[in-house]
């Protein structure tokens, strides 16, 4: 299956369904945060990624030791806070768009190796697991390595 056939892309539904109702259940889970005390609470692993995206965003692409950490999640905060700002929601709102293509590669991956029906299930699983809806609001790189993960493992499969 070419996954790039534009005809197929744009009349199956089941890939839209998924991703929409992705970000429907994200969306609610986002604004459902935003009224608590949590929202802004950047301790720990958060404090350590956004702290570290300012000193790239100000201009210290490299550090000064080896990194402790994937650079990759940080490297995408410091562009984030470079060019848009340094607002919590708006950074959770752009990984939850980004993060919702995870169930439709989940879909994509299920619908190639088994059929069809179980590649709906996968996604729409994908798209309701909690540790994700979780992951997808936090400034934390999990939503990225999910993300990236699933995509690695839909290329190596064509």
């Amino acid at each position: 299956m070419n996954l790039m056939n534009k005809s197929k892309l744009y009349s199956e539904p089941w890939p839209w369904i998924i991703c929409v109702s992705s970000l429907i259940v994200n969306l609610i889970y986002f604004f459902q945060l935003r009224s608590t005390i949590y929202f802004d609470f950047v301790y720990l692993d958060p404090a350590f990624y956004w702290q570290w995206g300012s000193r790239i965003a100000a201009g210290d692409w490299l550090g000064q030791e080896v990194f402790e950490m994937s650079p990759l999640y940080p490297y995408f905060l410091g562009i984030y806070q470079k060019f848009i700002g340094k607002d919590f929601g708006l950074i959770r709102i752009i990984q939850i768009i980004l993060a919702s293509a995870t169930p439709v590669m989940t879909y994509y991956l299920g619908k190639k190796l088994v059929n069809k029906p179980v590649g709906i299930i996968a996604g729409l699983i994908t798209a309701f697991y909690e540790s994700f809806l979780f992951y997808n609001n936090m400034i934390m790189k999990s939503w990225l390595s999910h993300l990236l993960c699933v995509a690695v493992v839909l290329l190596l499969s064509m």
